[in-house]
């Protein structure tokens, strides 16, 4: 089954407007590929069987975790799961992530122009389309309002000059200093 890549607009910045279409790619020769690149944020679905995360993390359908070989502990991926070692705050909590709960996968290099996203829309919960679905609504009707000219150059405008506005209340005495004895 196919994957959208999500793109990347002039800025350098991930853009979910663009959306292409690519051949499947499997999930598990991605991470071996990726993973030695730089940062891999995963998306997962934590009600899927099998996921182990902290209890506070349950229940999520889109929860992302950022995993690196210059981590203390190096993710161990295996042909059916990811298992590592994450730092959750302050506490460390053994991660079991099968690969039907990955959903999304993203590498960052450091450098803008070679980071990628990879999207298996096969795998992604309902409520995750749901929240795409909107942020590509919204930024398409952002766009089509800056193209027919009805949303101002925020750049241009100026701020409102506050008034200082005088106290109607009486004058207080300035604070003075009595002697105690």
């Amino acid at each position: 089954m196919p994957y959208a890549k999500l793109g990347v607009n002039k800025k350098k910045r991930f853009s979910p407007v663009k959306l292409i279409v690519l051949e499947d790619k499997d999930k598990f020769q991605l991470f071996q590929e990726w993973i030695e690149l730089g940062e891999v944020f995963i998306q997962l679905d934590t009600r899927r069987d099998g996921v182990a995360v902290p209890e506070h993390c349950e229940g999520q359908h889109a929860l992302t975790l950022r995993m690196s070989m210059a981590f203390n502990y190096v993710p161990y991926a295996t042909e059916e799961k990811i298992s590592c070692t994450l730092k959750f705050g302050q506490n460390y909590f053994d991660c079991e992530i099968p690969w039907p709960a990955i959903w999304a996968m993203s590498v960052d290099t450091g450098n803008p122009n070679s980071a990628k996203q990879q999207l298996w829309h096969q795998d992604m919960p309902r409520e995750a389309a749901a929240d795409v679905a909107r942020q590509l609504f919204k930024q398409a009707g952002q766009n089509i309002k800056s193209k027919l000219g009805l949303v101002k150059d925020k750049s241009s405008e100026k701020p409102p000059e506050k008034k200082l506005e005088k106290s109607t209340s009486s004058k207080r005495k300035p604070p003075t200093l009595r002697r105690i004895k």
